[in-house]
């Protein structure tokens, strides 16, 4: 058997593609290849050789191959420019990404994944420009945005994926399958304003301190023969690993104060003030080998702490939630942190956990953390459907905020447990929100009856957030 659909985004046409056809297989372990681009009027062919029965459904509900048995292909028409993410309806796990270019063509732009990070590690293309990502280490990597705007899928050794961007913006992105990869991509002018250049040599950065506005940029060139990074104390940005002769660009939107390090060689130090700093006083706190003194201290928010080692030995000044963290303070050394969101934080060193303190800003307000919404989610289904919802992870709090673990919880006549994402923490830009679609085929021989679904998020093993709903299964 054999399905020929078209799929016309023009309302009115209809009609057989007159482009070509490209081959995406469906196996046990997913598509193949996950991520493929084309021009509008091309067509795509699933052929299923797995032995049981799969789907390429988008995401957005707009098309659908409906089930292919197996050894059946089923295809599509695609006639305009779009990008797709698709799953398989049966198999929740199987998921792929189809980009259909409109064939204006801009440049291409090579990117190599090797074992030490993607070469280079900082690009910046024009609108329509597209990026070829080819792996050239024998494990398997992917390009994948920091907010899973775009993501390339599994790229196997000795293979490539395109992707093409439109609008104007600035990502910071990584392989899904090794943290430790990290480059970025700036599409024209990301938005940003002002670029200002920063050296980084083997004595340091030059100028170790930089002051810029918000929405301005900067470069970091590494003209030393050894690799280098610019990393954030409180881990909030990392330009990755730069090599020698290359360069990467971030830009800073918010006002904040930041002092930075070198990875790789931590004698390495810089500064970087984006507007005044988040302005307000500066209070300052010493570490003993007593203790932190004050030991407990009230601030307000915008204000600045700085902690200062009198000590022989090194100490951290780390929040209990892990929420911030100083790194590592030497013997003479200082580290400020500002602090724009009524919170009640105890902290501690890491060194010596003997050593703890106690931060108010403002009145306290309770803290702040992530928060979790479900949406999207029906009311009733039927046994045999696919039970579709989005979870939503939000920061509302003013600093980035980690998650490392979210499950789901289902209690009723039949009880389950899943878990939807567990491994490297996620860090969460303070006002972000990552979004997730939520897809689980529910059981023909389910028990029907009243069911309730709860979505929780953790980090370290404690629980910070969760929310919930009720369905009915009949």
């Amino acid at each position: 058997m054999k399905r020929m659909m078209t799929f016309a985004l023009l309302a009115g046409w209809v009609g057989l593609a007159s482009g070509k056809t490209h081959d995406v297989e469906i196996t046990p372990r997913g598509y193949n290849p996950m991520s493929l681009e084309i021009l509008a009027g091309d067509t795509v062919r699933w052929t299923n050789v797995d032995r049981g029965e799969h789907s390429a459904t988008a995401d957005d509900g707009s098309w659908d191959t409906g089930l292919i048995g197996p050894r059946e292909t089923a295809e599509l028409d695609f006639k305009e420019a779009a990008r797709y993410r698709y799953h398989c309806e049966e198999n929740s796990d199987l998921t792929g990404q189809l980009t259909v270019t409109d064939g204006g063509g801009g440049k291409v732009h090579e990117v190599t994944i090797t074992e030490r990070g993607y070469d280079p590690r900082g690009l910046r293309i024009k609108p329509g420009d597209t990026v070829r990502w080819t792996n050239v280490d024998s494990e398997k990597h992917t390009a994948t945005a920091d907010d899973e705007t775009w993501d390339t899928g599994t790229i196997g050794p000795r293979e490539s994926v395109e992707l093409s961007f439109r609008l104007e913006a600035e990502y910071g992105y990584h392989c899904e399958l090794n943290s430790r990869l990290r480059g970025e991509l700036i599409v024209g002018d990301g938005g940003g304003g002002n670029v200002h250049e920063v050296t980084i040599t083997a004595r340091g950065y030059d100028p170790p301190e930089i002051q810029i506005k918000p929405g301005e940029t900067v470069r970091w060139t590494n003209a030393d023969s050894e690799d280098h990074t610019a990393t954030a104390d409180d881990e909030s940005w990392d330009t990755g690993v730069i090599g020698p002769r290359e360069s990467v660009e971030l830009s800073f939107r918010a006002e904040a104060k930041y002092g930075y390090h070198c990875e790789l060689n931590p004698r390495l130090e810089g500064r970087l003030i984006v507007g005044d700093g988040g302005g307000g006083k500066v209070h300052e706190v010493m570490i003993t080998g007593r203790g932190y003194d004050p030991a407990e201290l009230q601030i307000k928010p915008g204000e600045t702490v700085r902690w200062t080692n009198v000590d022989s030995e090194d100490h951290t000044a780390t929040a209990d939630d892990e929420s911030w963290d100083t790194g590592v303070i030497g013997p003479r050394e200082s580290v400020e942190l500002s602090f724009r969101a009524e919170a009640k934080y105890g902290y501690h060193c890491e060194l010596n956990s003997r050593l703890e303190g106690r931060l108010i800003v403002g009145e306290g307000g309770g803290g702040c953390d992530l928060m979790v919404k479900l949406s999207d989610q029906p009311r009733q289904i039927s046994r045999g459907e696919t039970l579709e919802f989005t979870t939503s992870v939000i920061n509302e709090c003013d600093e980035p905020r980690v998650m490392d673990e979210a499950f789901m919880v289902i209690e009723g006549p039949d009880d389950l447990k899943k878990s939807l994402y567990s491994g490297p923490p996620v860090l969460i830009a303070a006002g972000a929100t990552i979004s997730r679609k939520v897809r689980l085929p529910v059981p023909r021989r389910a028990e029907p009856g009243n069911y309730s679904l709860e979505v929780t998020v953790a980090n370290a093993g404690e629980r910070i957030s969760q929310d919930a709903f009720k369905i009915v299964v009949d």
